[in-house]
């Protein structure tokens, strides 16, 4: 008879957002009469640091009772990608320090330790030195973030192909199921359904997260239910004000409903507490810079 999995509810919170309760998990995971393994107290100690880089509680990564034992790799590496996200470091410091923690072998073959380096460079937009790291897919978060880069690279065809790989291992799992929901949600409006129908199956058995409730709202904009998922943004933003992800959809909802005061409103406040580096930031200014050469080559020849 297999040993029960002691770090299975744990995992399955942090997962599906719920990095509260994921943190009051591990605390309890630690209180345990049942002795966690050497390699269970690692696995332990870096989800409680990767659910308070969740909740962008950023000092308190690897420090005080929340860690039991000596700073592994993993934990330093999440410190790195604290200090990118809080922009305490500049990104070629922190890609540096990072080069540097994986020029040792003996971190650099470890599946977490890979998996955090690629979440590093997913921060600044480099793709294919993310996947580099993680496309042999030694773990289901690695299969998983794969499926995320794939999709970001506009490779369905490559996600649709590592979901398979994913659901032949273990279908029922909570990374299989979201894996699903971001290839049907970048799919369109054919497979918004299957997304909504898994959603909705992941919050009744897992509670609806904002990160659930944030891909509900993808899928409802994907299939065209702007005041549905205006809704579900709402729900996101009265928990957490500066929840970006529901900023942006809140902005395509606005747009799509025709709410041109709240655009405007909406993209300022993601611009305050994005800051400039933010991928959507950049792209609006992109866009924005193109709009306005192109409408003064416009204006200069009505005026000649």
């Amino acid at each position: 008879m297999s040993e029960p999995d002691q770090l299975y509810t744990l995992r399955n919170q942090y997962w599906l957002g719920q990095y509260s309760m994921a943190l009051d998990e591990a605390k309890s995971a630690l209180r345990s009469k049942s002795t966690l393994s050497t390699e269970l107290r690692t696995e332990r100690d870096e989800f409680v640091a990767r659910g308070l880089l969740a909740l962008g509680r950023y000092g308190e990564i690897g420090v005080g009772p929340g860690t039991s034992g000596e700073i592994g790799v993993g934990v330093k590496l999440l410190q790195l990608q604290a200090s990118l996200l809080s922009k305490t470091s500049p990104t070629e410091t922190v890609l540096s320090s990072l080069q540097s923690l994986m020029s040792d072998p003996s971190a650099a073959s470890k599946p977490s330790a890979q998996l955090y380096a690629a979440q590093i460079y997913l921060c600044v937009n480099q793709l294919e030195s993310a996947l580099q790291l993680i496309f042999l897919g030694t773990t289901f978060e690695h299969l998983y973030t794969t499926v995320q880069i794939y999709i970001r690279m506009d490779r369905l065809d490559l996600a649709e192909e590592t979901l398979g790989a994913m659901k032949n291992a273990d279908e029922d799992c909570s990374l299989t199921q979201l894996s699903a929901v971001h290839i049907a949600i970048a799919s369109g409006s054919s497979k918004s359904t299957d997304a909504s129908y898994i959603l909705s199956a992941l919050s009744e058995q897992y509670g609806p997260s904002p990160m659930l409730l944030n891909l509900t709202a993808a899928s409802l904009i994907v299939s065209g239910r702007y005041d549905e998922a205006e809704e579900k943004c709402k729900e996101v933003l009265t928990e957490d004000a500066t929840n970006i992800d529901a900023m942006i959809n809140s902005v395509t909802c606005f747009v799509n409903l025709g709410k041109y005061v709240e655009v405007e409103s909406m993209i300022g406040r993601i611009k305050s507490v994005a800051g400039p580096e933010h991928s959507f930031v950049k792209n609006l200014e992109r866009v924005e810079g193109a709009f306005d050469r192109v409408s003064s080559t416009y204006s200069a020849g009505i005026a000649a």
